[in-house]
């Protein structure tokens, strides 16, 4: 037993004593129940006026982000010169469709710096059959297309390791970056995606910019960069449910995005410096790792000390909706729920690593773990050129601070949530004077079980309180409403529109014009070599175009749409509900399956074109039209 052990299973505990305290405490302790009943309220307040804040935030700068030349947001003297910065983009990828790789790789190659900066890992897991000569023919297809592309294979069953997106993560980047030299580390940006993440050209520049610049001096290398994720891909063609709960999720995500907030965690795809991910000894590999974004954030937070600077880029990386494997409500709502275990799961686990590794300093292990807890904590300053950062009585009061930040938000996603509405419910059910009218016979019966006697006033006067704040946010939720909207509207239309209007004007033709009446093309590689040539057109005007749109386009949202937002209760619910399950199971273990979630796949329709052989049941054609179809 340790006391990774311990903390593992404090949500579980913690919601365990909850139910009887919920039940006997406004009785028989007023006062306790009454702080907390305020306390989980007040965290509520915080919680919306950061999400507020948050997607305001998001489609102002977004805004700025699209109208503004690159180098306009960055205020340097002399002005900062990127290209010198290599990226390399990681895909890890299990049992993926060739054709949802081939889209996002050729939504990459369209951008104006594919060729002279970006390589290429294919995150291969041996466990797939097939997937080495998938990955090869991928590259055949795409050989031209980059600075370079390659594949790494991850074996299966290591010792210690956990299956899924960390491990893979970890063994593609150990491949890529230990047979590099000091130099090309310190001018090489990793980035880990998904295999749907789609990101435009703008997305590198800016991070490309932003790592040179290094404002707030240092090390340029303490730097973590990430982008806000929208689901506009196939976001049409689902139920309204799984849309409002990535609705959600994407909303909680844009909470972070607070220009000057301490603190936020990277979420599926992000950029890190190589030299700071060799350092830190790569992404870990165990059962701990599940939240793979949310676990690397706190490794990195704690291998600089406090040192690490977290830069919001405002070009939204564009993503599918899970769905299910046939096309029903039922299906598309149980690949949801398959995904929200894993993903409440992952929270939960990391609730306890920041414990034991920010509060508790040493670690009570059997032998063996307490070595390989050591080895991936070493800072591996050798080859990489990072001096790991000194503490100081500043940068120890910063860690200090974003301790308790991580902290706080972990325990808003693992503990807080669950604990809000449950705590609410009993109160509106169990105690007199609080809940509805036609509760009242429920109530009163169960009060004078408990002993009777009048409500405490300072029960009452505290739920007086809270009743205000809760109806304060009605107005809060619909400004939450109209400001995402308005980010999503711009980010999956207006911006594009505005693209493609320069496009025009750079002498795109009409060609440009039409991109939004219908989904794009994927196109020859002539095609992609006429898109560069635009690109770096419009990049001596001081502009970067977006580069090529995925062949995954969703229609745009109309407003019988907007009220989709009434199902956020019902999504609340039953997020609560995973989160209960998630913490009450991991008392018993902490390993659970990873399973990869489902993703629209790409259909070609027939082309009579005659096609070199590509092998059994791969179809690479770049020029094929695409249309929906469900995983399968």
């Amino acid at each position: 037993m340790s006391i990774a052990w311990i903390t593992q299973r404090v949500p579980g505990v913690l919601l365990l004593l909850l139910l009887p305290f919920g039940f006997v405490a406004p009785r028989n302790a007023p006062v306790f129940f009454s702080v907390y009943y305020a306390f989980v309220n007040g965290v509520l307040l915080l919680s919306t006026i950061r999400v507020v804040c948050g997607v305001c935030c998001v489609w102002l700068c977004a805004l700025r982000q699209s109208k503004s030349k690159p180098t306009h947001l960055i205020s340097a003297d002399p002005p900062v010169q990127s290209q010198d910065v290599k990226h390399l983009l990681l895909l890890p990828n299990y049992k993926e469709d060739p054709d949802t790789l081939a889209d996002t790789l050729s939504v990459l190659a369209s951008h104006q710096s594919a060729k002279s900066s970006y390589t290429i890992c294919l995150g291969m897991e041996d466990s797939e059959a097939g997937a080495a000569e998938k990955a090869r023919q991928i590259m055949a297809a795409f050989d031209d297309q980059f600075y370079g592309i390659k594949f790494s294979l991850h074996p299966k069953n290591l010792p210690g390791e956990m299956r899924g997106k960390s491990s893979n993560i970890s063994w593609a980047a150990k491949h890529c970056l230990e047979s590099m030299e000091r130099a090309e580390l310190d001018q090489t940006i990793v980035t880990g995606m998904d295999a749907d993440s789609c990101f435009t050209a703008d997305y590198f520049e800016t991070v490309a910019l932003q790592f040179c610049a290094n404002q707030g001096g240092g090390d340029r290398n303490l730097q973590l960069f990430f982008p806000f994720v929208i689901f506009d891909r196939n976001a049409s063609s689902i139920n309204p449910f799984v849309r409002m709960f990535d609705t959600s999720w994407s909303g909680a995500q844009q909470s972070y995005l607070i220009p000057g907030y301490p603190f936020a965690f990277a979420t599926s795809a992000y950029s890190i410096p190589a030299a700071l991910i060799k350092a830190a000894g790569y992404w870990d590999a165990g059962p701990e790792s599940m939240a793979e974004d949310q676990h690397m954030t706190l490794k990195l937070m704690f291998a600089t000390a406090g040192h690490l600077r977290i830069r919001r880029i405002f070009s939204p990386v564009s993503q599918c909706n899970i769905v299910g494997s046939r096309d029903t409500w039922a299906s598309g709502l149980w690949a949801k729920h398959v995904q929200l275990k894993r993903h409440t799961w992952g929270g939960n686990l990391e609730f306890s690593h920041i414990f034991y590794r920010a509060w508790l300093p040493t670690i009570w292990q059997a032998p063996e773990q307490d070595a390989t807890l050591r080895r991936r904590r070493k800072w591996r300053s050798r080859d990489c050129g990072i001096e790991k950062p000194k503490r100081t009585f500043l940068s120890t009061a910063k860690q200090m601070i974003l301790y308790t930040f991580a902290y706080y938000h972990l325990f808003e996603i693992v503990v807080w949530l669950q604990h809000n509405i449950i705590v609410n419910l009993l109160a509106l059910l169990l105690v007199p004077g609080i809940g509805p009218g036609f509760l009242g016979a429920v109530s009163n019966r169960y009060w004078d079980a408990i002993g009777g006697g009048d409500v405490d006033a300072r029960l009452m006067g505290t739920y007086r309180v809270v009743s205000y704040v809760q109806l304060s946010l009605i107005p809060a939720v619909v400004i939450i409403m109209i400001f995402y909207e308005g980010a999503y509207w711009w980010c999956s239309v207006g911006r594009w529109n505005l693209d493609a209007k320069r496009k025009v004007a750079l002498g795109g033709g009409g060609e440009a014009g039409m991109f939004l009446q219908s989904p794009p093309n994927n196109g020859h590689a002539s095609a992609t070599a006429a898109n560069r040539e635009m690109a770096a057109h419009a990049r001596c005007e001081g502009v970067v175009l977006l580069g090529k749109r995925s062949a995954l386009v969703s229609k745009p949202r109309q407003w019988f749409n907007y009220f989709e937002w009434i199902l956020f209760p019902v999504v609340a619910l039953y997020l609560v509900a995973m989160m209960c399950y998630a913490a009450l199971f991991q008392i018993w273990t902490n390993r659970l399956d990873y399973v990869v979630a489902g993703k629209p796949q790409i259909q070609k329709k027939e082309d009579h074109t005659p096609q070199p052989p590509q092998g059994e049941g791969i179809q690479l054609t770049p020029s094929a039209e695409s249309t929906f179809v469900r995983a399968n």
